[in-house]
């Protein structure tokens, strides 16, 4: 039986202790103390529904993952990563391992 991906973020973060947004079918979760205490990580939601495009014809889908310090505010963390995720779906283009973004 396949995991959604909530279940799978949850077996692997713990459980999300709130979320925020949903614009164009994106959200962003919070998982506290992860992955150490202090440290807090967001991630979105829905951003893989869209394929993103790479190099030589390739199509990946892929969400948004951050750890901060607990002492960010957690609505600015969540409103930056879903304007940023809201960004990456709108170019259409796949965030590569090394980008600087």
């Amino acid at each position: 039986m396949s995991k959604t991906l909530i279940e799978h973020l949850e077996a692997h973060l713990g459980t999300t202790a709130g979320g925020w947004g949903e614009r164009d079918g994106i959200q962003v979760l919070r998982f506290p103390d992860q992955p150490e205490k202090g440290v807090d990580t967001y991630c979105t939601l829905g951003l893989s529904r869209s394929t993103l495009s790479m190099n030589g014809g390739r199509a990946v889908r892929q969400e948004l993952l951050v750890s901060v310090l607990d002492s960010y505010d957690a609505m600015d963390v969540a409103s930056f990563l879903l304007t940023f995720a809201e960004h990456v779906c709108a170019q259409g283009q796949a965030l590569l391992r090394g980008d600087i973004v």
